[in-house]
């Protein structure tokens, strides 16, 4: 290892991992695959609601205008919240 290798290593993981295309959709996707809460107490929907705060978080941080989805937002929680 020298340094002179620390500039390809370094491209190949921008180029690998800096791929905002793929960072959105894997956050976009990542509320939709989140479990159903199976129970409704406080540590299920604190759970499911951190998830989405998170990848909200996220998108926003990738300068995504996520702010005018407030009725999406909601419906995956309900979807995402069992019914008794």
């Amino acid at each position: 290892m020298t340094s002179d290798n620390f500039d390809i290593a370094w491209n190949l993981l921008i180029k690998r991992y800096d791929d905002k295309w793929v960072i959105t959709a894997n956050h976009i996707n990542a509320p939709l695959q989140a479990p159903v809460a199976t129970t409704v107490s406080a540590q299920s929907l604190r759970g499911l609601l951190s998830a989405i705060i998170e990848n909200v978080a996220t998108l926003k941080a990738l300068n995504l205008p996520v702010d005018q989805r407030d009725m999406l937002l909601l419906h995956l929680l309900e979807k995402h919240i069992a019914r008794t």
